[in-house]
C-alpha cells in the first residue's frame, strides 16, 4: 500500500470520501458505529492500522496532505 491508498482508504473508513455511493464508504470504520456493532470491525481495524503505518511519518507534521 503507498502513501495515496492509504490516505483513499482512510477516506473511505471515515466516510470523507466524495464518492458515496461506493461500497467501502457506505461500509467504512466509522460506519459501523452509527447502527451498532458490526462483527466485520475487527477487519476493518486491521486495514485502518495499515493505512496508519503506512502515513506514520506524515502524521507528525504540523500539516498532513489530504
Amino acid at each position: 500500500m503507498n502513501k495515496d491508498e492509504a490516505r483513499e482508504t482512510l477516506s473511505h473508513h471515515t466516510c470523507s470520501h466524495t464518492d458515496i455511493n461506493n461500497e467501502k464508504w457506505k461500509g467504512g470504520f466509522l460506519d459501523n458505529f452509527r447502527g451498532g456493532y458490526s462483527h466485520q470491525i475487527g477487519e476493518k481495524i486491521h486495514e485502518v492500522i495499515m493505512c496508519l503505518r503506512c502515513l506514520a511519518d506524515d502524521l507528525g507534521k504540523d500539516l498532513i496532505d489530504t
